[in-house]
């Protein structure tokens, strides 16, 4: 294996806020109709003694065998097309019917006076709102009405499309926001990710303001920022949806496949250093990300350690720090558990967290609650400052008394076979106040990021360039 190289997995990733069983292996069907155009031909068809051949009527107007419809763009499709038997032979009819195949789209009106028995009559309604059709499932089993459960997600049928133009081919992952599908775009013949969040008005709003800071964080340089990539947003019967580009496992899944054994010094320092840059880029323009996690941190492809951070859906502005009950709890900042006031370096603590774990295979704070989360952090970083404890006073009721007697452990014995810029650098993150934490951009200037433990200075610096 090369260098920076990770094993190849067969899992899909998952977008969601739980660590949820991902569904795997959904078998792909062939795709499967085209847009006929049955025009009339100068050239009569005539037997082999110059005979005029009699057409039968019936024959012309019934629908075309669906066995010798194919896709009616010109690219390749990704899916698998079942192979015909070794003594089948081309058919005159089947050479008629693909020398009709249109390129690209049909019409509302062509698909309904051609394929009308594949829609269903709501769909019948609903595709006249389209101009362009790139794919009506018409291998699907079709949800014919209620297009949404009783806990607000969208029921999926797969082989159906989203929009006349995505065909569902799986179920990636769901979470308290929605689901995440794995999906095939017919128009630019790409698979593609769909987010399709709930129809609760919360979570719609939340929906839209993802897309927006997503939009905004990727239209505002050109260089790479490690930030998931929105290509489109639609609704689609009741549902906000986000199309993005489609990646690989997240780094819990990952952690999960290596049986919790620690990662390699030289990945967890290239996903370290894109992770920083990602939150430099945010922090700079802002942004908190206030969820960052393994489960929210996904790797572009299965050969090569390139990440993209994804889930913004709880994300602020610097301004709008309000919310009270955000992070997941293993990575949630002592201030948040604490209900202080908060900042982006938030996502800092996050980080350390995170490093930590990849380099361990273990979680660094694993409370059951709250409380034990608060008790795992004063083992590792001692009582907390009077200043810490002025500022928790003054809001709540909270007694530290108990937390005095709470023995520590040295996070350099733990890490102990790492060096000391490893020690150094995740210390740095987790600190309890924010105030003396380290930033995203100074943290690419530190010894580890910096030094030569993976790479030569120049060539981490390129980082991004390199993965």
């Amino acid at each position: 294996m090369n260098e920076g190289e990770i094993p190849h997995f067969k899992r899909p990733y998952a977008l969601s806020f739980a660590r949820t069983r991902v569904l795997q292996n959904v078998k792909k069907e062939s795709l499967a109709f085209t847009s006929l155009n049955f025009r009339k031909t100068t050239t009569k068809p005539t037997e082999k003694n110059g005979t005029p051949l009699r057409l039968d009527k019936k024959c012309m107007s019934k629908p075309p065998n669906q066995d010798n419809i194919r896709s009616f763009t010109h690219s390749v499709s990704p899916r698998v097309t079942p192979q015909r038997p070794h003594h089948a032979r081309t058919t005159s009819n089947q050479i008629q019917v693909s020398s009709l195949i249109q390129p690209k789209s049909m019409t509302p009106a062509e698909v309904i006076e051609n394929f009308s028995y594949h829609l269903t009559d709501f769909e019948k309604r609903e595709i006249n709102i389209y101009k362009k059709i790139y794919f009506f499932g018409p291998n699907a089993a079709k949800q014919k009405g209620n297009f949404t459960d009783a806990s607000g997600n969208f029921i999926v049928r797969l082989k159906d499309h989203i929009s006349f133009r995505y065909e569902i081919c799986e179920i990636l992952g769901s979470g308290s926001f929605g689901q995440v599908l794995k999906c095939f775009d017919h128009k630019d013949q790409q698979n593609v990710a769909i987010k399709i969040i709930k129809s609760h008005t919360k979570f719609r709003k939340s929906g839209e303001s993802e897309y927006k800071i997503l939009k905004h964080l990727t239209s505002t340089i050109k260089e790479e920022t490690n930030i998931i990539k929105p290509l489109k947003k639609l609704e689609f019967r009741g549902h906000f949806c986000i199309v993005t580009e489609l990646l690989y496992l997240n780094l819990y899944q990952f952690i999960e496949t290596n049986d919790f054994q620690p990662i390699n010094i030289n990945i967890v320092k290239r996903i370290t250093t894109q992770l920083l840059i990602a939150l430099s880029h945010m922090h700079s323009n802002n942004i908190i990300h206030c969820d960052l996690k393994p489960e929210n941190i996904l790797l572009k492809n299965s050969s090569k350690s390139s990440i993209r951070v994804i889930d913004l859906g709880s994300a602020c502005f610097k301004s709008s720090t309000f919310f009270s009950y955000i992070q997941s709890r293993f990575y949630r900042a002592p201030e948040i558990i604490l209900q202080c006031e908060y900042n982006e370096k938030i996502d800092i603590w996050s980080l350390g967290c995170i490093v930590f774990e990849l380099l361990t295979g273990n979680v660094l704070f694993d409370g059951n609650n709250e409380h034990e989360q608060i008790y795992k952090i004063t083992n590792l970083l001692g009582f907390p400052p009077l200043s810490i404890v002025e500022k928790v006073k003054k809001k709540h009721n909270y007694s530290f008394q108990a937390m005095k007697g709470i023995s520590r452990i040295s996070l350099r014995n733990i890490l102990k076979n790492y060096s000391e810029d490893v020690v150094d650098f995740i210390e740095s993150c987790l600190t309890w106040d924010y105030e003396e934490r380290i930033s995203a951009k100074d943290g690419l200037k530190t010894q580890w990021i910096r030094g030569h433990h993976a790479r030569s200075s120049s060539e981490t610096l390129k980082i991004v360039h390199d993965v």
